[in-house]
């Protein structure tokens, strides 16, 4: 036994000799995600997005001048090639994220062990990205240290000017209404990047954090939201941001109407919704009819056109400021 990380191997060789070797082999405990940072502009309608690569060494060993990449994607493993998994750790920050000056410092949760030690952030050079299969390769652009219980951010994304279309969604579930409360709903700001060249992006975008920041008074930026994102977003798919409820944009959905088919098993229901805006700037309503959790949906008749999306039934409805509009709609299920 030894009280450090010791490496013994034993070398079965026919004469003696002098030769160089490399060394490569599996460990566990080092882990990395993306994270990012989108400023939106005065303009509010376009943004700047930077991506981070966070390197997480929560092993004991550091790793000095390592030439470092990283894959983005879900690789397929079986039960035999799980890494242990690391003691999860809770960190608390001691100041807001506002801006790149100096780095933020951290200090561990009471209660906690001591693991993440340092955070370095550097930003002088940026990632470059490769293929790797069907795989995203980052390759750092010069050898990196990550010490022992440390946390290093290395850029890897810096688009400017990135356009934006910013809207308000709310979903209607039939199974969590009630008809005897007048339920007063508030829309979900949202956030939503179209990733291509045209729009100023076009980058694959490795799943992660997304932190979007504006200009409050004084022109000091501040945090409006963070969210997620969960899957990977290719080149030409769209990437959307939830910042959270917009009290001052309210849906009020009602079912007017039920009834029988007649000569059938199936069921008709008249259902009305009104938006209401009391912000002073028109906005855009994404309403979503959740079909999949009613048995046969269908749409008999509708107020205004609708599309789908995963399944489910969605109209945008516009709103001017200080106003209101209303959709109405028949559907019928088993």
């Amino acid at each position: 036994m030894a009280d450090r990380p010791t490496l013994s191997v034993v070398v079965d060789a026919p004469r003696p000799m002098r030769k160089a070797i490399t060394l490569s082999y599996l460990t566990t405990g080092m882990t990395w995600s993306a994270d990012y940072v989108a400023r939106v502009r005065p303009n509010g309608r376009t943004l700047d997005l930077s991506g981070w690569i966070t390197l997480a060494n929560q092993t004991s060993l550091g790793f000095h001048d390592a030439p470092t990449q990283v894959v983005a994607g879900s690789l397929a493993r079986d039960q035999d090639s799980q890494p242990i998994s690391p003691v999860p750790t809770t960190l608390s920050g001691l100041c807001w994220f506002r801006v790149a000056v100096p780095p933020p410092q951290y200090r561990i949760a009471p209660g906690e062990r001591a693991m993440v030690e340092e955070v370095i952030v550097t930003g002088a050079r940026i990632a470059n990205q490769g293929e790797l299969g069907d795989y995203k390769l980052y390759t750092l652009p010069e050898p990196t240290t990550v010490a022992a219980r440390q946390i290093k951010q290395v850029l890897f994304l810096d688009q400017k000017a990135v356009s934006f279309e910013r809207y308000y969604a709310y979903q209607f579930d039939p199974v969590d209404y009630d008809d005897k409360d007048d339920t007063v709903g508030i829309a979900e700001l949202m956030i939503r990047l179209r990733n291509d060249r045209r729009q100023g992006l076009g980058k694959p975008l490795p799943a992660g954090s997304v932190m979007v920041m504006a200009a409050g008074p004084g022109g000091a930026p501040i945090l409006v939201g963070k969210d997620r994102l969960e899957q990977d977003t290719p080149v030409g798919l769209p990437a959307e941001l939830t910042l959270g409820g917009a009290p001052e944009v309210t849906v009020r959905p009602r079912i007017l109407r039920e009834q029988d088919v007649p000569n059938s098993d199936r069921e008709q229901a008249d259902i009305e919704v009104i938006f209401d805006n009391h912000k002073p700037e028109a906005v855009v309503v994404e309403y979503r009819h959740a079909a999949l959790a009613q048995e046969g949906f269908k749409i008999i008749s509708a107020s205004r056109r609708h599309t789908t999306r995963a399944g489910d039934p969605l109209w945008r409805v516009p709103v001017a400021a200080g106003g209101h509009a209303t959709l109405t709609y028949r559907i019928e299920i088993d």
